[in-house]
């Protein structure tokens, strides 16, 4: 196992106002379209006791995710919790502070990355 959990959150502006999931309600997310999160979405509002039609996705690239965020344009971004430092140093050079909804602690457990192999080739190639 690489994560016990899964390393799957949102990210918000402290001062949002977003400081659980059901604050996501009415609320833009950035992410792209085909991203582990926005696919598990409805199972993460379910688990959370809110109508996951009221949240707006904004289909963005990776790339302008964290940009988006800072500068305002989306109330909050899906990332992988071993992404948020690169996220908390570039708040904290404009002054900013994030808060992290880690799906994990929020009704969602799912595993984590792994890898999985067959018996057969490890006891065939235990080198490998």
């Amino acid at each position: 196992m690489k994560y016990q959990k899964a390393a799957l959150a949102y990210f918000t502006l402290v001062g949002s106002g977003i400081k659980g999931p059901k604050n996501l309600v009415g609320r833009k997310i950035g992410e792209p379209p085909g991203g582990a999160m926005r696919v598990l979405f409805p199972a993460f509002a379910e688990a959370n006791g809110f109508d996951k039609d009221k949240v707006k996705f904004i289909h963005m690239s990776p790339a302008t995710t964290i940009p988006s965020l800072l500068a305002g344009k989306v109330d909050a971004i899906g990332l992988y919790t071993s992404t948020a430092p690169i996220l908390i140093l570039r708040a904290k050079k404009l002054g900013k502070k994030v808060h992290g909804i880690v799906w994990a602690d929020h009704g969602l457990k799912l595993y984590g990355n792994s890898l999985q192999v067959l018996d057969k080739l490890v006891a065939e190639k235990p080198a490998l």
